[in-house]
């Protein structure tokens, strides 16, 4: 997995430093600090970035902390829960003055705190999420109570409700009679590229609608530009501006009868949590096997 590391908040950085690390910044291997706390040291103090700049010239970072920040002297703490780096907090000085014991003891009493306060959101966001769901069960549920057999409603509200839990701007919600996929529900689609997907069609060999029928758990695609996009329904998706795609199951028993779509129209992978509020209903959706890799 690859380590990258993203600013959350910064106080006293230059505006053209802070706009070379705006969208974060991969450790090197051999010669950054922040590969240091990956390792698992307890805290980086480097007494003169000037020295290390001119040190280990291949390695861009101390040059820009020197020439675009003017830093000289910098502590970096890491964010630790257990065993797992978080994050690191950062202490630095415009001139060659090493931090005293006092002062690295303090930082790390700061970076403890973050940890605790960094936990507590995440307790805090997965407790909302999951009223979410509860309320959005609920309210299809409601919505099956009065629908007096009419399923179109149904459809359109576990559609609705799924694309706002996990965070999605559009897709259908396609049943599957054996043969054919049909879409029932749809949000967030129009112009041609989007009526194509909107016709009914029979899965073909390799699609990722046979992917579902052979078992797949769910189906996530990160880029569909950089996917075989060869296919028409996969370049028609990409026409209409569409790059992150998902793809939820609804099974009945083992039986596929249909599946949720969710697309993004920037290249803005689905997180876990995301992935599993898409999944709210159920309906019969098992994870039987691993998730399935891009196309």
């Amino acid at each position: 997995m690859e380590t990258v590391f993203r600013p959350v908040a910064a106080h006293g950085a230059s505006t053209q430093f802070a706009e070379a690390i705006g969208d974060g910044f991969r450790p090197d291997r051999d010669h950054d600090a922040f590969w240091r706390l990956v390792g698992g040291e307890r805290l980086v103090h480097i007494h003169d970035m000037a020295e290390v700049a001119a040190r280990v010239p291949e390695d861009p970072m101390p040059r820009a902390l020197v020439d675009l920040a003017g830093i000289r002297t910098e502590l970096i703490v890491p964010l630790r829960e257990d065993r797992s780096l978080l994050g690191a907090i950062t202490a630095n000085r415009k001139e060659v003055r090493p931090f005293a014991d006092k002062e690295i003891a303090l930082l790390q009493n700061f970076a403890a705190q973050a940890v605790i306060a960094m936990e507590n959101a995440r307790l805090l966001t997965e407790t909302r999420e999951a009223l979410e769901q509860q309320t959005a069960t609920a309210e299809i549920l409601q919505v099956i109570n009065s629908s007096l057999g009419d399923l179109t409603p149904v459809f359109d509200t576990m559609l609705e409700k799924a694309h706002a839990l996990c965070g999605a701007e559009s897709g259908t919600l396609r049943v599957f009679d054996g043969k054919y996929f049909r879409a029932v529900a749809t949000h967030g689609l129009a112009g041609e590229s989007a009526d194509f997907l909107l016709q009914p069609f029979r899965p073909t060999a390799g699609s990722l609608e046979e992917r579902l029928m052979q078992g797949e758990a769910l189906i996530h695609v990160p880029d569909i530009a950089a996917s075989d996009s060869t296919r028409p329904r996969m370049r028609a998706a990409v026409q209409a501006g569409f790059r992150t795609l998902l793809f939820v199951p609804l099974r009945k028993d083992a039986a596929l009868i249909g599946h949720i779509t969710a697309l993004r129209r920037e290249v803005r992978p689905f997180s876990d949590n995301k992935i599993a509020a898409a999944e709210f209903r159920g309906a019969g959706g098992h994870r039987d096997g691993e998730r399935a890799a891009p196309d």
